[in-house]
């Protein structure tokens, strides 16, 4: 697997976007910390199809947030905040989200290996 985009927690945790071989699904891997004193943490592991993924996020805008539908019942949303960040809400399928904003544009969170936009 391929990180294409990755934010860290200023402490420890960690949020990436990964391309999966073949290059056929983007998958979301999440683990962060809720409570470090207490040792909890917020843990995902989603997949979405890459073609999917990459379309929705080539017409997010302030005014139009896009969700990504994906396998088991996931589901990601993108809310553009800023010029700069986005929101993302993911559901597991089990009925955990996750919310979170992040430093990240459109264009930074398509899919790539390489350099190269896949799909």
């Amino acid at each position: 697997m391929t990180a294409f985009y990755e934010h860290h927690h200023l402490v420890a945790g960690e949020l990436r976007f990964e391309l999966n071989n073949p290059e056929t699904s983007v998958r979301f891997f999440c683990d962060w910390p809720y409570d470090l004193e207490a040792n909890e943490w917020i843990c995902f592991d989603a997949e979405f199809p890459v073609r999917v993924f990459r379309k929705r996020l080539g017409v997010l805008s302030r005014t139009n947030p896009v969700v990504v539908p994906g396998r088991a019942g996931s589901k990601i949303q993108f809310t553009m905040l800023s010029s700069g960040t986005i929101e993302i809400d993911v559901c597991d399928g089990c009925h955990h989200t996750f919310r979170y904003p992040i430093p990240a544009t459109p264009k930074c969170l398509r899919p790539s290996k390489n350099g190269r936009v896949v799909a």
